[in-house]
């Protein structure tokens, strides 16, 4: 069934920010009903909404209750039986909780430590852990008094550090053991996306499949790579700024991968918020701070470089489209955004 015949009158489209499935393959909608969001899972043929406080699969979800206690609580998102992240109290002051399932826990904790030891003294600041508790799978950041990343063209030089950064952690040697993340590691991320955007809206962005089926074929054109440091899921929302300092966050995905993937990503993305009119960016500022960060990296005259840029972008497009596929608000640009997923690898292809 696509999402829109399921649908009652309280869960208008236009409110909705987004629809994912938990982990029993149900129907989950996260709602704007600013100043905050709501979330409502699909059951038994109608909605039923749902309160952090009650996810059972996430051990600090018990602890929501007597945190509000010690002051205001804002839950900055929830992926009911996944993760969530919000702001709330920690001694005099303010801090970020991320908590996860009780199985995903050292996980997480030993990238951030690994991350740690990778970013220290390097171009990039990693949010300070104040405590970690594994009974209760969360880990707990110092709260920064820091802004989000913007796309202008007076942000050309800060892409530019970013690609520097970016460079310095690919040189980096890590210390903590990194899984490797190859093209076909890179294609089964492409079909689970695929096959969790037809399991919420039923379809996909038309001619979606096609590019698929032309993207894993593509795959056994890329040319071998050096592995470096990767962080996987590196894109604009993954930074904050604070003073002259870049702040990266999230590592979950930390691992060994093609110097052209996390690149490639970031460009996409800088493209994807002119499009949606976010982060102050428009086509020339995502041009003008994309060519910044390729500059800052310096990796544009390595053999077959641009080319490994142009597959992984096509790649990031095609899954773009997905993701935003079941976001109603953005469902309108899957066919810009594979329009630049073909062109990406119209690109890849004339190079081979």
């Amino acid at each position: 069934m696509k999402i829109q015949a399921a649908l009652v009158p309280e869960l208008a489209v236009e409110a909705i920010e987004r629809f994912d499935l938990d982990r029993d393959g149900r129907l989950v909608a996260t709602v704007d009903d600013p100043p905050r969001q709501r979330w409502f899972r699909r059951e038994n043929e109608g909605w039923r909404e749902l309160r952090p406080n009650d996810d059972t699969q996430l051990p600090f979800a018990r602890e929501l209750e007597r945190l509000a206690h010690e002051g205001p609580l804002d839950v900055l998102s929830w992926k009911p039986g996944r993760r969530m992240t919000l702001e709330g109290p920690y001694g005099r002051g303010r801090a970020i909780y991320k908590a996860r399932r009780r199985s995903a826990h050292a996980d997480a904790l030993s990238a951030h430590v690994g991350a740690e030891l990778l970013l220290h003294d390097g171009g990039f600041v990693c949010p300070p852990l104040y405590a970690h508790a594994r009974e209760h799978s969360v880990l707990v950041f110092e709260r920064l008094e820091a802004r989000p990343l913007s796309i202008r063209r007076t942000d050309v030089e800060r892409f530019h550090a970013i690609g520097r950064g970016l460079r310095r952690l690919q040189e980096r040697q890590p210390s903590v053991y990194l899984g490797l993340h190859g093209p076909r590691d890179e294609e089964r991320v492409l079909q689970r996306m695929r096959e969790r955007t037809l399991a919420i809206r039923g379809d996909e962005p038309q001619g979606a499949a096609a590019l698929f089926a032309r993207a894993a074929k593509l795959f056994g054109d890329l040319r071998p790579a050096t592995p470096v440091v990767a962080h996987r899921d590196l894109h604009d929302g993954q930074f904050l700024v604070r003073g002259d300092e870049l702040v990266l966050l999230d590592f979950d995905l930390l691992c060994l991968s093609d110097a052209a993937l996390d690149a490639a990503n970031l460009a996409a993305h800088l493209e994807l918020r002119a499009m949606q009119g976010l982060a102050g960016a428009d086509q020339e500022s995502a041009r003008a701070c994309g060519e910044a960060l390729f500059d800052g990296l310096g990796r544009n005259r390595e053999r077959g470089f641009e080319q490994r840029v142009h597959f992984y972008r096509g790649a990031t497009f095609l899954r773009l489209a997905w993701v935003y596929h079941a976001r109603p608000r953005y469902a309108a640009l899957g066919p810009r955004l594979l329009d630049l997923a073909r062109s990406a690898f119209d690109a890849f292809q004339a190079d081979v």
